[in-house]
């Protein structure tokens, strides 16, 4: 929309939305329900966030990774349900990729569970430079 601004783009974890999208896995719709039944107080709440970021292999091989994971800042349920509702009524830009100039970088994890890498598969045919994080997540 406004080439003359932008030199270089990277594309992370990206979809182009719409009906070409490939939706999250049914694990992360699961767990996506679950964070909103448990609420941000539930000790689970943590472990879910987690489960959203990082592969499922990565977490079984790093059983004490809460503790190295501590924030001071989380997403709070409302501003998630903000990010999950616009991702599903977003209407997508598939039809106008091609029309990026700046050289883009795509790059996925190859696990991840919230943006499947087929999507990133779908905007690398329309910007070359694709990188996949073997194992990786969101």
């Amino acid at each position: 929309m406004y080439p003359d601004k932008v030199n270089k783009l990277i594309l992370f974890a990206s979809n182009c939305g719409g009906k070409e999208a490939i939706r999250a896995t049914p694990d992360a719709t699961k767990n996506m329900t679950e964070i909103f039944k448990v609420g941000e107080q539930s000790n689970r709440y943590p472990s879910l966030i987690a489960s959203l970021l990082f592969p499922k292999k990565w977490i079984e091989e790093n059983p004490n990774y809460l503790q190295k994971l501590k924030s001071k800042e989380s997403v709070s349920l409302p501003n998630l349900q903000r990010q999950i509702e616009a991702g599903y009524t977003w209407r997508g830009s598939c039809d106008r990729l091609s029309g990026i100039k700046a050289p883009t970088l795509v790059i996925v994890g190859s696990d991840d569970i919230v943006t499947p890498q087929a999507n990133s598969l779908i905007l690398a045919q329309k910007n070359p430079w694709l990188v996949q994080i073997k194992g990786g997540g969101t």
